[in-house]
């Protein structure tokens, strides 16, 4: 039997890899529809001349530390059965390779079904809200009217500037919302768009759909506010958008923003959505896209990485808010820690104190104390628009 050899894959390989591999395969990841892809790159695994294996890819642009960085998303993963030990062995190498090629800050992936570490970490994109029937504010808010398609520039502004202040969200082109997203809007006809006039002018909008029924549904699909006032104000316009006695479901709303305070005395339900897989992507590009802390420094970092992405032990120097630089070192590390970790502590999710209790960390308790005061907080956050405007570029024009 002949070697496999990998190779970069081409617009031509879909027919093949849809046909012989997502009708008989181990698939990593959801078999979406590939169709004529939109963006996608990746690799096939050949064998005698046939396909046997792909690994493919989106690059995306997304906001990160309030400036734009690309993602790379891991979309699907396919082999023969008979290609088990490619499957375990060949895609993690495929994905280093492409992290190194398009410099890409973040890699990120929906699931795998295959048992090896490379290095991701799941992470919340938001908290998903639930009120049943018969629970509203009383009386209308006000400040609250139907948007035309003459504030559709502002809408767009104002979804840029709350996205600028999360993390993970996409840098929406024009062509998004006038490629993708505003022909769908006018393409529904139940769905509504209300925005909040605040003192100022505009500072929220919803789109929203009401589904009828015995219990009418109102879903939330996308809400951006810049203020207090617009986000209770559009709540209570939610509340009656449907009738008294409409349910409201909204889908997973941004972290930093008291949203339980808003709920508070309502018999609404909460649950973290967690779909998503992160890791570092390439050293540089991550480090700079991390929000610094006002102090300055230098710290030597073993990192271990399955994917052997990052060097083994790097020099990172930081002042003021600002990345300095870092760069491989052979000198004796600070702290030792594995890449998912250091993903975590980086972007915030794990205090150095939680990681050190599990002891996940190695060095002097100065050196973690050091550690701890690097990096603030970022508040991870996918707009829920954004994951099908992402699901609709994979697919060619031709299948919506």
């Amino acid at each position: 039997m002949a070697d496999l050899v990998r190779r970069p894959f081409q617009a031509e390989d879909t027919p093949a890899v849809c046909r012989q591999l997502l009708s008989d395969s181990l698939v990593a990841g959801k078999p979406w529809p590939l169709g004529r892809t939109n963006g996608t790159t990746g690799y096939v695994w050949e064998q005698d001349g046939e396909i046997v294996g792909s690994r493919l890819y989106l690059a995306e642009p997304i906001w990160l530390g309030g400036g734009e960085v690309t993602a790379l998303h891991l979309t699907d993963a396919a082999f023969r059965i008979g290609a088990l030990a490619v499957a375990m062995s060949a895609p993690p190498q495929a994905d280093a390779d492409a992290i190194v090629a398009t410099q890409a800050a973040i890699a990120t992936r929906l699931s795998t079904r295959l048992p090896i570490d490379t290095g991701f970490s799941p992470l919340p994109i938001g908290t998903e809200y639930s009120l049943p029937p018969g629970n509203h504010w009383p009386g209308r808010p006000g400040g609250i009217r139907l948007a035309t398609p003459a504030d559709r520039p502002v809408i767009e502004a104002l979804q840029a500037r709350r996205a600028m202040g999360l993390a993970g969200g996409r840098v929406r082109r024009p062509a998004d919302w006038h490629g993708r997203i505003w022909p769908s809007v006018a393409a529904v006809d139940d769905i509504t768009l209300l925005i909040h006039e605040g003192r100022d002018g505009p500072d929220g909008y919803v789109m929203a759909t009401v589904t009828p029924g015995e219990v009418p549904r109102v879903s939330v699909n996308e809400w951006v506010e810049l203020s207090g006032e617009a986000r209770r104000k559009l709540l209570h316009a939610l509340m009656i958008l449907g009738g008294p006695g409409a349910s409201l479901d909204i889908h997973p709303m941004p972290p930093d923003a008291p949203w339980p305070q808003l709920f508070d005395g309502l018999p609404a339900t909460a649950r973290v959505i967690r779909p998503w897989e992160w890791r570092a992507g390439a050293m540089v590009p991550f480090l700079a896209g991390m929000r610094y802390g006002p102090g300055s420094g230098s710290l030597r970092l073993a990192v271990r990485d399955p994917l052997a992405v990052w060097p083994a032990c790097i020099e990172l120097a930081w002042a003021e808010g600002r990345f300095l630089g870092a760069a491989p070192t052979l000198g004796p590390p600070d702290v030792t820690l594995a890449i998912d970790k250091l993903m975590l502590i980086a972007v915030g999710e794990m205090p150095v104190a939680q990681a050190d209790y599990l002891g996940w960390l190695e060095g002097s308790t100065e050196a973690k104390s050091r550690l701890a005061q690097i990096w603030k907080k970022q508040h991870i956050y996918r707009y829920w628009a954004d994951l099908r405007l992402y699901y609709v570029l994979r697919r060619s024009p031709g299948q919506g």
